[in-house]
């Protein structure tokens, strides 16, 4: 089984199937008796719609020709005639709803929703839209505005008659000047008291050398006054001026220097709260400004410095356009922080305080050793900040983004302030986690490596790093909080986390029961609280909304349950009618993290890892497990300084670094291991117990333990085979090679390392683990490192340590210590025929989920698939598999073999013969819509000699016959097959999802 999380359109379709009988603002009548489980009772629910159909955009000519009265608003119908827009679900992530344009476009847009209500009768409707607008309620024009209003939360509030049952609602906004949309309503009960949503809401106007700040769109003579502050780059303050709210204020900028501009705006709430609002300016020619920055990464270095200056200058193009042609129409908005970021680059470069200040936005920027990337991670200081005092620090992981995109256009990377940051004086940050890895592996370690730039480039107080995220990044914060509970003062998952016993991540529950205790770890080693035990000395602080439809709210329950059971310190908030959303719980986060400071020496410490790397913390680290694929366990109190109870299971080896106050003064520390004491004498503070002492290169240690997937946590390089006699198997092997290149490039974005064998230095088989692509008589370097490497394959079997599996086209995968280099991996893809190494499916990752495909140090597979509706068990999947013990032998105990019995009725594929082409007429009747789930279809389209599968939210999909009604995927090995009756007639496609062969049935 494998994390999934469902792409954003597939989640809006399932949300939104019945978008338009049901809404949030609804009221609920009362009932006599009120439930056990009741919710706090208020007025007025006062939520934003987030939930909508929206098409568009059009011309305005055309949308004033439409008759509103006909309009039927559904998911993928029409807007009107069958060649316009369609009906789009849409569920925006914030209050603010951004419609979805291709890119910033002129013209209008139409949004749609049903309102329930329980009892008719007066309400009003609270709306923040910039642009014309105009609304109707069931058929009735309610509002209309020709001029274009700035945007303003809450700027507007228009009596309305709602009537019992389904309300009909629908907006046209408009825009003259080409830019997003955004809007914002919710409905509200007559003469319904609203707290200020934003504080501020500035705007600036230009006249020549003038600019003239207009303090606040919402006068208020009355209110805490504003302080406006002119910013250069560096936070350098050209003037200042006061004003009451609502006031404004005018600057001669004619003796400013041309560049980028903020406008920095400071008062207070009612109650005396700090606030802050920024307004961006651009004096001179941006456009130069940007080919300037442009022209600077072509001749940037290979430093973190010179690869930042390349990404904002992509940043740039992105937002522009590559050839800039439309960058004069665009203006200086799109790319204002990018050049205000170059701009204080160069300030940093030439040893002023462009970024590292007070309120500063400082990229963190560092070169990964996996792949030699170089990658970012944003951070943003206070506006108090200063070096002569250390700051809280509070990181933030971010979701799961379907549409995996390069850096700069990922969610807010060019962000230049953070609220937090802002009202709460911390550091906050926000790692990159390289995109959508899941935060394990290469993930785990950004965050990690992103805490240690932010502790080595800010005043950081150590004992205040706060760990908190969202969806994927409440897993990760799950994932990376239990792994090193020792980093941070308390931590915050926010709807994230998974456990087989509970869920499928989103679904009620399992496909099916694991049969036995390995299959059982095989799962428990991917739940997100396999280790929730090691949070005995860190706080937690537990969001989920209970109508989530992505993580379902059973896991947070449930893993608030078990910590509340064990008397850990947990705090649960569930918040009733939110799904999938911002919570908008941020601030109330960050209040009740800053009560609390790390624990730097606890008395009692528990572990509990499906894995050396995550069986340390604070003073105890295990350094050798005794049973491959078993839990291991310690519970380790001091009773008093210098005595120490440590109760273990599957423990063969650890060290205790207690700190002062808990060793005492002697030398040497007494142990009651499982109830046998023992004195252990201290080395540099350390006590060893269990007798291994330095792990040596053939022994499992934290970071270097399998299984096959962690090779890419190293510095790794791929080694392509070109020895093989057989032109065929050379081939194939450079195809494969390429295709992981391919994979690694769409995933990360990244280039990957890759040599043929033959071009291999000596320096390099030191320093990088190998993927070597081919066995002993197809590589070099296989060949050459064979006698150390504990494997054999002939044309008809395969060997690992000691045990032949009889079997024909069938690859060998294997990890194990390089032997060139003792913190190095290889990785072995060694085929018995050419015809297994075209159906080798690497198992380094999934390219899109970015989560590891397989739990095993080695497989043995050939090309046999089940059948439709069979799920494959981890045994079946292979002919044989397994993982390697704490000095990397084979354990019988971790070695599993596929049933014969069971696998001799699969399908058994074949590579194509050479110059294989399906017949067109076949090809043909491929093509048609296929039902993925109900409402939910895929179309599959015929390209040449390919077909394409579209999977709404998901980019095209293509696939080359290998055999009739049989294709494959390149780069990720996805098998899928046409299933036709008896009569030959195509019904459907089936394709394999976690474990089980589905079928899509043929609906057209």
């Amino acid at each position: 089984m494998k994390m999934r999380f469902i792409s954003q359109l597939a989640m809006l379709l399932v949300i939104l199937a019945t978008s338009l009988a049901s809404s949030a603002d609804a009221p609920h009548p009362s009932p006599q008796i009120e439930p056990a489980l009741r919710n706090l009772w208020q007025r007025d629910e006062a939520r934003f719609q987030r939930s909508w159909l929206v098409a568009g955009p059009m011309a305005p000519q055309r949308a004033d020709a439409l008759d509103l009265q006909k309009l039927q608003p559904a998911p993928g119908a029409p807007l009107a005639a069958e060649d316009g827009p369609r009906w789009i679900p849409q569920v925006s992530w914030t209050d603010i709803v951004n419609l979805p344009a291709s890119e910033p476009t002129s013209g209008v847009m139409f949004a749609a929703l049903s309102l329930q209500r329980a009892q008719g009768g007066a309400a009003e409707l609270s709306v923040g839209a910039e642009g014309t607008l105009a609304i109707w309620v069931n058929g009735t024009k309610v509002l209309e505005r020709n001029d274009e209003k700035p945007f303003v939360l809450d700027g507007e509030r228009i009596p309305v008659t709602l009537q019992q049952g389904a309300n009909t609602l629908l907006i046209r906004t408009g825009q003259q000047r080409p830019q997003q949309w955004r809007y914002a309503l919710r409905v509200l009960e007559p003469g319904t008291a609203l707290t200020r949503t934003e504080e501020l809401t500035p705007a600036l106007d230009v006249s020549g050398t003038d600019v003239t700040i207009h303090t606040d769109l919402t006068p208020d003579a009355h209110g805490p006054g504003v302080t406006v502050e002119a910013l250069a780059a560096g936070g350098v303050v050209r003037e200042s001026r006061a004003a009451q709210r609502g006031a404004s204020v005018h600057f001669d900028t004619a003796g400013w220097p041309d560049g980028a501009y903020e406008f920095r705006l400071r008062t207070q709430t009612a109650l005396g709260k700090p606030r802050i609002a920024y307004l961006p300016w651009y004096k001179g020619d941006a456009t130069a400004a940007a080919r300037a920055l442009i022209d600077a990464a072509q001749h940037a270095d290979q430093q973190p410095a010179g690869a930042t200056i390349r990404m904002l200058a992509a940043l740039v193009q992105d937002r522009l356009g590559k050839q800039l042609e439309n960058a004069a129409a665009k203006g200086w908005g799109p790319i204002h922080s990018a050049l205000l970021e170059y701009e204080e680059l160069r300030m940093d470069a030439a040893g002023k305080h462009g970024s590292v200040r007070a309120n500063g936005f400082k990229r963190l920027a560092y070169t990964d050793p996996t792949d030699g990337s170089v990658q970012f991670c944003r951070a943003y200081l206070p506006a108090e900040y200063s070096p002569q005092q250390r700051w809280p620090v509070i990181m933030m992981l971010h979701g799961y983004n379907p549409a995996n995109p390069e850096y700069p256009g990922w969610w807010s990377v060019d962000m230049r302030h953070a609220m937090l940051a802002d009202r709460k004086n911390v550091i906050y940050i926000e790692p990159h986690g390289r995109g959508n890895a899941q935060y394990v592996g290469i993930g785990e370690q950004d965050v990690l490596r992103c805490l240690a730039e932010a502790k080595r480039t800010f005043s950081v107080d150590e004992d205040r790093v706060y760990l908190a995220g969202e969806s994927m990044g409440g897993q990760g914060t799950w994932w990376v909080a239990t792994r090193h509970p020792d980093l941070f003062a308390a931590a915050a998952p926010i709807f994230g986390g998974w456990d087989f016993r509970v869920t499928s991540v989103s679904g009620p529950s399992m496909e099916s029961e694991p049969t036995n205790s390995r299959d059982a770890f095989l799962l428990e080693r991917i739940s997100s609280f396999v280790s929730a035990e090691n949070l005995l000395n860190l706080p937690m602080y537990v969001v989920h909304g209970d109508s989530d439809h992505t993580v379902s709210v059973e896991n947070s329950r449930h893993a608030v349950k078990m910590l509340q059971r064990w008397g850990y310190d947990i705090r649960y908030h569930e918040m009733p009618g939110w799904g999938h959303e911002d919570l908008e719980q941020q601030e109330a986060l960050a209040d009740w993290f800053l009560t609390h400071r790390r624990n730097t020496a606890p008395e009692h410490v528990r572990l509990r890892a499906a894995e050396l790397g995550g069986a340390a913390a604070y003073w105890v680290k295990v350094e050798r497990f005794e049973q491959p694929m078993q839990i291991i366990r310690v519970d380790a109190q001091v009773l008093e300084p210098g005595v120490v109870r440590f109760d273990t299971t599957n423990v063969a080896s650890a060290t205790l670094a207690l700190p002062p106050a808990l060793r005492g003064d002697a030398a040497s520390i007494k142990v009651i291991w499982n109830g046998k004491p023992q004195q252990v004498a201290l080395v540099d503070g350390v006590a060893h117990v269990g007798g291994l002492g330095k792990p040596t290169p053939l022994a499992k240690r934290a970071g270097f333990e399998g299984p096959l997937p962690s090779i890419i946590a190293t510095p790794f390089m791929v080694v392509a085979g070109t020895t093989s006699h057989d032109s065929r198997m050379n081939a194939l092997i450079a195809e494969r090679a390429e295709e992981i290149r391919t994979m690694w490039q769409q995933w990360q974005h990244q280039p990957l390392r890759m040599v043929r064998d033959k071009d291999l230095t000596a320096k390099q088989e030191r320093e990088y683990s190998l993927v070597l692509i081919g066995g002993v008589e197809e590589n070099s370097v296989t060949r050459r490192l064979a006698a150390k490497l504990p494997f054999k394959v002939t044309n008809d079997s395969v060997s690992v340590d000691g045990r032949t599996w009889q079997t024909r086209d069938s690859i060998l995968q294997l990890l194990y210590p390089n032997p060139a280099a003792p913190d190095r991996y290889v990785l072995v893809a060694a085929p018995t025929s050419a015809n297994a190494m075209y159906l080798w499916k690497p198992a380094i990752v999934h390219g899109d989920a970015g989560n590891a495909q397989v739990p095993w140090d080695w497989t043995v597979a050939d090309g046999r698939r089940a059948l439709v509706g069979e799920t494959a068990s981890p045994e079946d999947l292979y002919v044989a598999a397994g993982t390697f013990d704490a000095a990397w032998r084979r354990s019988e105990q971790a070695t599993v073999q596929g049933d014969p019995a069971k696998r001799a009725h699969w399908t058994l594929r074949h590579a194509p013969p050479a110059g294989y082409r399906m017949d067109p007429q076949k090809l043909a009747a491929c093509a048609g819509q296929y039902e993925i789930f109900p409402g939910f279809n895929a179309t599959v389209s015929v390209d040449g000699d390919a077909v394409v599968a579209q999977v709404p939210g998901q980019p095209p999909l293509r696939a080359i016959a290998e055999s009739d009604y049989t294709f494959r995927v390149p780069v990720t090995g996805a098998v899928f097959m046409f299933e036709r009756d008896a009569q030959g007639r195509i019904i459907g496609v089936s394709y394999e999802d976690n474990g089980v062969v589905r079928l899509a049935k043929r609906v057209e």
